[in-house]
Protein backbone atom coordinates (compact mmCIF):
# COMPACT_ATOMS: atom_id res chain seq x y z
CA UNK A 1 0.00 0.00 0.00
CA UNK A 2 1.59 3.19 -0.84
CA UNK A 3 1.88 5.95 2.04
CA UNK A 4 -0.57 8.16 0.86
CA UNK A 5 -3.31 5.84 0.66
CA UNK A 6 -2.05 4.76 4.22
CA UNK A 7 -3.09 8.46 4.91
CA UNK A 8 -6.01 9.23 3.49
CA UNK A 9 -7.14 5.65 4.97
CA UNK A 10 -6.02 7.32 8.64
CA UNK A 11 -7.77 10.80 8.07
CA UNK A 12 -11.24 8.95 7.07
CA UNK A 13 -10.77 6.79 10.24
CA UNK A 14 -10.14 10.04 12.04
CA UNK A 15 -12.87 11.84 10.30
CA UNK A 16 -15.11 8.75 11.70
CA UNK A 17 -13.66 8.61 15.13
CA UNK A 18 -13.83 12.60 15.22
CA UNK A 19 -17.56 12.14 16.37
CA UNK A 20 -16.77 11.23 19.88
CA UNK A 21 -14.82 13.56 21.56
CA UNK A 22 -10.98 12.48 23.24
CA UNK A 23 -10.65 11.64 26.70
CA UNK A 24 -8.91 14.98 26.80
CA UNK A 25 -11.62 17.11 25.40
CA UNK A 26 -13.92 15.53 27.79
CA UNK A 27 -11.61 16.15 30.36
CA UNK A 28 -11.25 19.78 29.41
CA UNK A 29 -15.12 20.32 28.64
CA UNK A 30 -15.76 19.19 32.56
CA UNK A 31 -13.10 21.30 33.98
CA UNK A 32 -14.26 24.25 31.53
CA UNK A 33 -17.95 23.83 33.16
CA UNK A 34 -16.59 24.22 36.56
CA UNK A 35 -14.74 27.32 35.40
CA UNK A 36 -18.41 28.45 33.92
CA UNK A 37 -20.45 27.77 36.80
CA UNK A 38 -17.88 29.77 38.98
CA UNK A 39 -18.42 32.70 36.42
CA UNK A 40 -21.65 32.38 37.32
CA UNK A 41 -21.72 32.32 40.33
CA UNK A 42 -19.45 35.12 40.74
CA UNK A 43 -21.66 37.50 37.90
CA UNK A 44 -24.95 36.65 40.31
CA UNK A 45 -25.97 35.02 36.95
CA UNK A 46 -28.44 32.79 38.73
CA UNK A 47 -30.63 31.36 35.16
CA UNK A 48 -26.57 30.64 33.63
CA UNK A 49 -25.92 28.84 37.00
CA UNK A 50 -29.26 27.17 36.19
CA UNK A 51 -28.09 25.72 32.86
CA UNK A 52 -25.00 23.95 34.38
CA UNK A 53 -25.90 22.10 37.04
CA UNK A 54 -28.45 18.88 37.73
CA UNK A 55 -31.75 19.91 39.58
CA UNK A 56 -30.59 17.64 42.05
CA UNK A 57 -27.03 18.79 42.72
CA UNK A 58 -26.13 17.42 46.19
CA UNK A 59 -23.51 19.79 47.61
CA UNK A 60 -21.59 17.84 50.35
CA UNK A 61 -19.53 19.65 53.22
CA UNK A 62 -20.60 23.11 55.87
CA UNK A 63 -22.36 26.08 54.41
CA UNK A 64 -22.79 28.25 57.60
CA UNK A 65 -22.58 28.09 61.08
CA UNK A 66 -26.31 26.94 60.98
CA UNK A 67 -25.60 24.17 57.85
CA UNK A 68 -27.92 22.20 56.04
CA UNK A 69 -27.52 19.71 53.69
CA UNK A 70 -27.77 21.11 50.11
CA UNK A 71 -29.80 18.51 48.45
CA UNK A 72 -31.12 20.48 44.90
CA UNK A 73 -29.93 23.11 42.59
CA UNK A 74 -32.68 25.87 43.92
CA UNK A 75 -31.33 24.87 47.21
CA UNK A 76 -27.82 25.90 46.04
CA UNK A 77 -28.85 28.46 44.06
CA UNK A 78 -30.19 29.94 47.32
CA UNK A 79 -26.85 29.38 49.08
CA UNK A 80 -24.95 31.13 46.70
CA UNK A 81 -27.52 34.32 46.61
CA UNK A 82 -27.31 34.54 50.40
CA UNK A 83 -23.06 34.61 49.70
CA UNK A 84 -23.46 36.88 47.49
CA UNK A 85 -25.75 39.02 50.06
CA UNK A 86 -22.90 38.91 52.62
CA UNK A 87 -20.17 39.31 49.90
CA UNK A 88 -21.72 41.44 46.59
CA UNK A 89 -17.88 41.63 45.25
CA UNK A 90 -17.42 37.99 46.02
CA UNK A 91 -14.70 36.20 43.37
CA UNK A 92 -13.25 32.88 43.40
CA UNK A 93 -9.63 31.86 40.91
CA UNK A 94 -8.84 28.73 40.39
CA UNK A 95 -5.37 28.05 41.20
CA UNK A 96 -5.52 24.53 39.96
CA UNK A 97 -7.51 21.76 38.54
CA UNK A 98 -7.09 18.40 38.13
CA UNK A 99 -9.41 16.11 36.06
CA UNK A 100 -10.47 12.49 35.63
CA UNK A 101 -13.29 10.57 34.84
CA UNK A 102 -15.95 12.22 35.59
CA UNK A 103 -14.76 14.45 38.38
CA UNK A 104 -13.07 17.50 38.48
CA UNK A 105 -10.67 18.96 41.64
CA UNK A 106 -9.62 22.56 42.34
CA UNK A 107 -7.94 24.12 44.55
CA UNK A 108 -9.29 27.89 44.47
CA UNK A 109 -9.10 31.12 46.61
CA UNK A 110 -12.53 33.15 47.82
CA UNK A 111 -12.11 36.85 48.27
CA UNK A 112 -14.72 39.47 48.89
CA UNK A 113 -16.17 41.98 50.86
CA UNK A 114 -18.22 41.59 53.44
CA UNK A 115 -20.68 44.51 53.40
CA UNK A 116 -23.96 42.61 53.78
CA UNK A 117 -25.03 40.92 57.02
CA UNK A 118 -26.31 37.50 57.54
CA UNK A 119 -28.95 36.06 59.90
CA UNK A 120 -25.79 35.20 62.01
CA UNK A 121 -23.46 38.42 62.01
CA UNK A 122 -23.81 42.51 60.84
CA UNK A 123 -21.66 43.26 57.91
CA UNK A 124 -18.27 44.42 58.95
CA UNK A 125 -16.99 45.98 55.67
CA UNK A 126 -13.91 43.27 55.94
CA UNK A 127 -12.41 42.32 52.68
CA UNK A 128 -11.46 38.54 53.19
CA UNK A 129 -9.49 35.73 51.14
CA UNK A 130 -9.75 32.28 52.11
CA UNK A 131 -8.44 29.06 49.95
CA UNK A 132 -10.78 26.50 49.43
CA UNK A 133 -10.62 22.85 47.60
CA UNK A 134 -13.75 21.55 46.20
CA UNK A 135 -14.36 18.26 43.92
CA UNK A 136 -16.78 18.11 41.27
CA UNK A 137 -19.14 15.11 39.95
CA UNK A 138 -19.95 15.69 36.25
CA UNK A 139 -23.39 13.70 35.34
CA UNK A 140 -24.01 14.23 31.59
CA UNK A 141 -22.75 17.82 30.84
CA UNK A 142 -23.39 19.48 34.22
CA UNK A 143 -22.56 19.16 37.98
CA UNK A 144 -24.60 16.84 40.03
CA UNK A 145 -22.41 16.59 43.08
CA UNK A 146 -20.20 18.95 44.98
CA UNK A 147 -17.56 18.39 48.29
CA UNK A 148 -16.03 21.38 49.63
CA UNK A 149 -13.90 21.76 52.28
CA UNK A 150 -12.83 25.79 53.44
CA UNK A 151 -10.31 27.64 55.82
CA UNK A 152 -13.33 28.70 57.72
CA UNK A 153 -11.48 29.60 60.80
CA UNK A 154 -9.80 32.06 58.60
CA UNK A 155 -12.36 33.30 57.00
CA UNK A 156 -14.21 34.56 60.67
CA UNK A 157 -10.26 35.62 62.34
CA UNK A 158 -10.03 38.18 59.07
CA UNK A 159 -14.37 39.25 59.82
CA UNK A 160 -12.81 39.55 63.46
CA UNK A 161 -15.36 36.83 64.85
CA UNK A 162 -12.73 34.48 66.17
CA UNK A 163 -11.99 33.96 68.33
CA UNK A 164 -15.20 34.11 69.75
CA UNK A 165 -16.45 37.26 72.03
CA UNK A 166 -15.35 36.82 75.69
CA UNK A 167 -12.53 33.95 74.98
CA UNK A 168 -9.05 34.39 75.99
CA UNK A 169 -6.10 33.07 74.43
CA UNK A 170 -5.11 29.53 76.40
CA UNK A 171 -9.16 28.52 77.16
Amino acid sequence: MRPFAVAGSLLLAALFMGCQPSDQERLDANKNLVRQMGAAIDAADWDGLEALVTENLHRHGPTTTNSREITSREDFKRLEQAYHASFPDMRVTYEMMVAEGDMVAAYATFTGTNTGGTAESPPTGKSVQMTFSAMFRIEEKKIAEIWVVSDRISLLTQLGQFPAAGLTEGE
